[in-house]
């Protein structure tokens, strides 16, 4: 279950980033969704990745 629950965060919050979400989705997704988890995923995955981005320009530099 909570598994399921992460993975459907991740699903949502790349998705978003993209900026490719289907509605069906989208409701799906307000129903099952807390708000406070959406956001924490976000930030995670948003560090995660200017984290992966400083390191890229470091190894290069």
């Amino acid at each position: 279950m909570y598994i399921a629950l992460m993975i459907s965060n991740i699903k949502a919050v790349l998705s978003s980033f993209l900026g490719i979400r289907k509605r069906s989705d989208f409701e799906k997704d307000i129903k099952n969704l807390k708000p406070w988890q959406v956001f924490l995923t976000g930030v995670a995955i948003a560090t995660t990745f200017v984290l992966i981005i400083i390191s890229i320009v470091n190894q290069i530099v």
